[in-house]
């Protein structure tokens, strides 16, 4: 992991940037903070527009409703990642 950053930094002149395609070659780096934002993820959630009927868990959503999307709800659901509240950015 670190042996890639410094390979990068050493690719750059001094004061230069990284750039996307820097952060392209830093996998481990970005599963980290991949998993990180799964983790603690910066939005709560949000409202989407219910498009068709759908019926969840026996309820029936009439079309037009607002659903509300809870992120935490989803990053930690354990039929998605074995182990949700263990860090572990092989997941990604």
């Amino acid at each position: 992991m670190v042996a890639q950053q410094q390979e990068i930094a050493k690719s750059k002149a001094s004061g230069e940037s990284q750039t996307w395609e820097d952060l392209a070659k830093v996998k481990y780096t970005w599963r980290v903070a991949v998993e990180n934002l799964r983790m603690v993820p910066p939005v709560f959630g949000g409202f989407r527009k219910d498009l068709i009927y759908i019926e969840y868990d026996g309820y029936l959503i009439p079309k037009g409703w607002q659903i509300f999307w809870v992120a935490p709800m989803t990053h930690m659901e354990s039929s998605i990642f074995p182990e949700p509240s263990k860090f572990d950015p092989k997941y990604i």
